[in-house]
């Protein structure tokens, strides 16, 4: 067993070779966000932090399902991470990581693109002897993060909804791709 826990990057978030995007760049209408539509996105994006934190805790590969496009290059990267430190049974409590700030680049009806700067602030590694290993806190990192809504969920709402209202995120987002940009 390793008496040292990899961490992945920086910011605690796999990194994924630039490759193409499903999403369209967006017009000078669309590039104009709120910042409550800005702070929507950011607590989507905290909420994938949660999910990916607590399948650092429980070893739950499945649970990455949630949180990344299966398949995609950060569900392989995750995914590959997680599965050793599942044979090795190494947990990563109180994993945190801290989002500096958001943007939204890019947007269609189906996906958005965040240009995010966030940092490893907390996590602890406990593997299966009970040593403690605190994970070093990251520098801040900037990546573009795609996000896509979950296969049967419209990502478009209806048109009842007020024209902010239809850019804020809804349920079934995932992360398809990270890149450095």
């Amino acid at each position: 067993m390793r008496s040292t826990v990899g961490v992945p990057a920086a910011s605690a978030r796999p990194e994924a070779s630039p490759g193409p995007t499903r999403t369209t760049a967006a017009s000078p209408s669309e590039s104009a966000t709120s910042p409550a539509e800005v702070a929507a996105w950011k607590r989507t994006l905290e909420a994938l932090d949660a999910e990916r934190a607590k399948a650092f805790w429980t070893l739950d590969l499945d649970a990455l399902d949630r949180i990344y496009v299966p398949g995609s290059p950060p569900w392989v990267r995750d995914r590959a991470l997680l599965a050793e430190y599942r044979e090795q049974n190494i947990r990563v409590e109180g994993l945190r990581i801290t989002i500096d700030s958001t943007a939204v680049t890019r947007r269609t009806a189906t996906s958005v693109t965040l240009k995010v700067t966030d940092r490893l602030t907390a996590g602890q590694a406990i593997d299966a002897s009970g040593t403690v290993t605190t994970l070093p806190s990251g520098i801040p990192t900037t990546t573009l993060i795609t996000m896509t809504s979950t296969p049967g969920r419209s990502a478009t709402p209806s048109r009842a909804h007020s024209r902010s209202s239809e850019r804020e995120p809804k349920a079934g987002w995932r992360i398809s791709t990270i890149i450095q940009p």
